[in-house]
């Protein structure tokens, strides 16, 4: 599952599209089932049955395949209802824990980049 596109949005932020599974947890969901459809060095969005408050501290766990999953912390930024479906689109501002997580973050979305780059080429 690896279809991957750079879009911008409205802040002017490069994000780069993708399909990865991820579960959410939080102090009010233990395991959110869900998709990440984007990603930045700021955050990432995502799709889920679930919905979240604003300001919920969230962590997210991104599976890759082959390797161990990526964990990181964040704050939920909104969580809407997308038309036409059972799904909610929710945003995630990523708030790194440590130097390590922040490294680790920065080398996911840089991963994500370089294989955008490939496919364009």
């Amino acid at each position: 599952m690896n279809q991957i596109t750079e879009t911008r949005d409205r802040r002017g932020a490069s994000r780069f599209e993708l399909l990865e599974y991820a579960i959410v947890r939080s102090n009010h969901v233990d395991e959110a089932r869900s998709v990440v459809v984007d990603v930045s060095l700021g955050g990432l969005q995502l799709r889920s049955r679930h919905s979240f408050e604003a300001g919920t501290e969230v962590v997210v766990l991104i599976g890759r395949l082959g390797q161990d999953p990526i964990r990181i912390r964040g704050e939920v930024r909104y969580s809407v209802p997308l038309e036409g479906s059972d799904l909610t689109g929710t945003g995630v501002k990523v708030l790194p824990s440590s130097t390590r997580d922040r490294v680790a973050w920065a080398d996911f979305v840089h991963a994500n980049f370089r294989r955008t780059k490939d496919l364009l080429i």
